[in-house]
């Protein structure tokens, strides 16, 4: 087999404007911030975002103005507040989710199928604002249930604990959705803190899907990646502030830093920065 490893900036450079892509890690945690600031980087526009919760990843897409679609059931930061960015605006469409939604969505569209059914919930108001999402007749009990419809996205990007050169990966301790979001994606880039022969165990991705492989250390920096670092409070706030201020995006590129290793240099990590 070939090896899947290169450089962030290759890996980014194959997700073109337009793109649908799925961002993977849970709450505050394993999002794939090395990718995320990549994309930003190299000035991606038009991008739908799904996700399963969002976070500084979305909030700084959105600064970037690199999407105008964005799919997922909560995007803030949580104990610390709200998304700044991450509001509907004319340049951006709020498609709304729910948990039930987003998984049941993307459950269909990893397993091929054109919707998946669910009972109706009483317990929200989605059903009154979604005109897309249709109602059917349970063929066996006559029963009324939601089908909700298939989400895929061109890529997802994941941010894994270790992977081999060929995309086999262990994703860590916290999975949330993003085994679901790698099979409904058409491809996968992935972003490692390690890079061997072979994953730890046990395996959590397939290498079939994976098309970059990517050696990021601390790249889910300044969320955090448990057990091996926790969020980085300061700088999340330190964004926060930034992003609150007046429109600007002046600060952003200050903020991604002209490569992943300039980045990396302002912060004072165990292993000495972010990045390979």
């Amino acid at each position: 087999m070939t090896s899947k490893v290169c450089s962030l900036e290759e890996a980014v450079a194959s997700i073109p404007d337009g793109a649908a892509i799925g961002i993977g890690g849970g709450p505050m945690s394993r999002r794939p911030m090395s990718l995320v600031r990549e994309v930003i980087r190299q000035g991606r526009k038009g991008l739908t975002l799904v996700t399963y919760t969002g976070g500084i990843d979305v909030d700084a897409l959105l600064a970037a103005g690199a999407a105008s679609i964005v799919r997922a059931p909560y995007v803030g930061f949580e104990y610390l507040g709200l998304a700044p960015h991450y509001q509907p605006t004319g340049n951006l469409t709020i498609v709304v989710e729910t948990i039930a939604s987003l998984a049941s969505g993307l459950r269909a569209g990893a397993g091929g199928l054109p919707f998946l059914p669910a009972r109706p919930s009483t317990a929200s108001d989605v059903l009154e604002v979604r005109t897309d999402v249709r109602r059917v007749t349970c063929p066996y009990t006559g029963a009324t249930l939601v089908a909700w419809p298939a989400i895929t996205v061109d890529v997802a990007l994941l941010h894994v604990a270790d992977s081999d050169p060929f995309g086999c990966a262990t994703l860590g301790d916290s999975v949330s959705m993003d085994e679901v979001l790698a099979d409904a994606a058409e491809r996968v880039i992935i972003s490692a803190e390690s890079i061997g022969s072979k994953p730890s165990s046990p395996r959590s991705l397939e290498g079939s899907s994976v098309s970059h492989v990517v050696h990021a250390r601390h790249g889910a920096h300044p969320t955090a990646f448990p057990p091996l670092y926790d969020a980085d409070v300061p700088e999340l706030l330190g964004y926060l502030d930034l992003a609150r201020k007046p429109p600007s995006t002046h600060w952003l590129a200050d903020w991604a830093g002209p490569s992943e290793s300039e980045y990396g240099k302002r912060f004072n990590t165990p292993e000495g920065g972010v990045g390979p």
